[in-house]
């Protein structure tokens, strides 16, 4: 077990990224940032999330972009996702001198994106990828609470990036074979550190600040599915966590043993906790309590049970899987287990299994038997050096947006009403859904909805199908019908006057040398 101990130390240290990645990174987001402040004027902004902002990737870890451009106060006039991300692709198109080249258009997709590469001066691929979307600002709170967690606990990303890389060696991490994500594996890990060595609860320490309630009231969590009300530095969470110390001497208080223990020792409790422990039919990973509850429990959403799935034209709610229930500690209603399958789910549990079969053996084999890695070079181990791992990831600044006054603004794309922050527009978004729940506009050639007038029109000119026009179907004024039936069809065109034509912002004016 002590040489199995050794390579894991040294794997991590191998693994880590460095700040060749953290610069290559950075100059990746700059360059999308100049191009959007071109197109879009001076209120454009991009931040990054995903594994290379929460600290729980490699140097090649792909970069997960986010474009924020700001609604324009008083005017009718709004970028389309669609519309904002092609204009962005037709510059980086034509002109290869701006460092960067688009590898993957998927507009149509429920959260549109580019998929893109960063080039070298010479034009050719370094090997960094970035996926970049369009005022899809939800995925900053997983992955702000996540780079807290692995401030917290700095065995945190070494030991994700090694669980994910057993995971995708078996072939488990792809929710487009029925199987569950990468994300969903590092909450398991979380949730692991927290039942059984103490890492405490962001959400639960956020209600260990001066002047707030011992418990949780109603909140956003139970009222709109979304509870982004955690500590976000961890250094707030360590001084509330000495603080909860000092008020419960002479009580039993939360034993913390994460830092205590090696990387291997960790590595192995994890499996070994959901080989022998872990309630596959009841219990539910939730990373948001920290602690250990059942599906029938009264701190969890109802809607864990059911997911929205769209085939076509058709929408509805199917059951989930009633094994591995993963709650997203943002989005609260949200089951991250929605594509797994029974046979598939097994499987989990059956390598699950096996893995800890194999680590529990008074025999421990070498590392290389139970998590091959050969990209890795061979490195001398420097015993501690992994714990600096969060130095080769991208800074913190780069995923935290501030929400103030009229500087973060978003605009409901159904109603187009303006709301101060992301999460007020997204609450608001789940009940204009269900009022609004009909598409109203239908390409006539492909048959695909559209919310309004804007987005079809904007359909037809990636399309081309504009000479075949549109049908307009209205919903029903029946109560109880919440789709409703078409009452009439009418052709439509464009929106007399608008070809929604890319707005280019005026350059800035280049300061002239004194």
């Amino acid at each position: 077990a002590e040489a199995f101990d050794a390579e894991v130390e040294a794997m991590a240290v191998a693994l880590q990224p460095d700040s060749e990645a953290r610069n290559a990174k950075l100059l990746f987001l700059g360059r999308i940032l100049e191009l959007a402040m071109r197109i879009f004027g001076g209120g454009a902004q991009v931040f990054g999330f995903g594994s290379s902002a929460n600290g729980c990737g490699e140097a090649l870890s792909d970069v997960d972009a986010i474009l924020y451009v700001p609604p324009t106060r008083g005017s009718q006039e709004e970028w389309i996702e669609t519309a904002a991300l092609r204009s962005m692709a037709e510059e980086w198109e034509k002109d290869w001198s701006l460092g960067i080249r688009v590898t993957e258009q998927r507009l149509g997709s429920k959260v549109p994106l580019l998929g893109l590469e960063l080039l070298n001066p010479k034009g050719r691929p370094t090997g960094y990828t970035c996926d970049l979307t369009f005022r899809h600002m939800l995925p900053l709170y997983n992955s702000r609470l996540l780079r807290t967690y692995a401030e917290l606990a700095p065995a945190l990303p070494p030991l994700t990036v090694m669980v994910k890389r057993w995971a995708k060696l078996h072939g488990l991490a792809k929710t487009f074979e029925n199987y569950i994500s990468s994300y969903s594996w590092t909450l398991m890990l979380v949730y692991y550190l927290q039942v059984q060595h103490g890492l405490p609860s962001l959400h639960a320490l956020a209600f260990e600040r001066p002047g707030r309630p011992d418990q949780r009231g109603e909140s956003d969590a139970s009222t709109h599915g979304i509870d982004t009300e955690f500590v976000s530095s961890g250094a707030e969470a360590r001084q509330l966590m000495r603080e909860a110390a000092t008020r419960s001497r002479g009580r039993r208080a939360r034993q913390t043993t994460y830092e205590s223990q090696s990387l291997g020792e960790l590595l192995r409790g994890f499996f070994r906790f959901y080989a022998e422990s872990y309630d596959w039919e009841n219990e539910i990973v939730s990373v948001r309590l920290g602690h250990r509850v059942g599906r029938d429990d009264a701190t969890v959403s109802e809607r864990l049970d059911f997911s929205m799935v769209r085939k076509g034209k058709n929408s509805g709610q199917v059951q989930n899987l009633r094994f591995l229930y993963l709650e997203d500690p943002i989005e609260t209603h949200r089951n991250l287990n929605f594509a797994l399958r029974p046979e598939k789910a097994e499987e989990i549990r059956f390598s699950i299994e096996m893995a800890w079969q194999d680590l529990s053996q008074p025999s421990l084999g070498a590392l290389a038997d139970f998590l091959p890695c050969p990209d890795v070079g061979a490195r001398d181990p420097q015993p501690g050096s992994w714990q600096n791992w969060l130095d080769g990831c991208l800074p913190r600044h780069v995923m935290e947006p501030k929400e103030i006054g009229e500087q973060f603004r978003m605009r409901c794309p159904r109603c187009r009403q303006t709301f101060r922050s992301f999460v007020k527009m997204f609450s608001h978004l789940q009940q204009c859904r269900k009022r609004w729940f009909a598409p109203l506009y239908k390409c006539a050639h492909c048959k695909r909805s559209f919310a309004s007038a804007d987005d079809l029109a904007q359909h037809w000119e990636i399309s081309g199908h504009e000479d075949r026009r549109g049908e307009i179907s209205r919903p029903s004024r029946r109560r109880g019908n919440a789709r409703g039936r078409a009452s009439s069809v009418t052709p439509v065109g464009p929106p007399p006057g608008r070809r929604l034509e890319v707005p280019v912002a005026s350059p800035a004016p280049q300061a002239t040398a004194q």
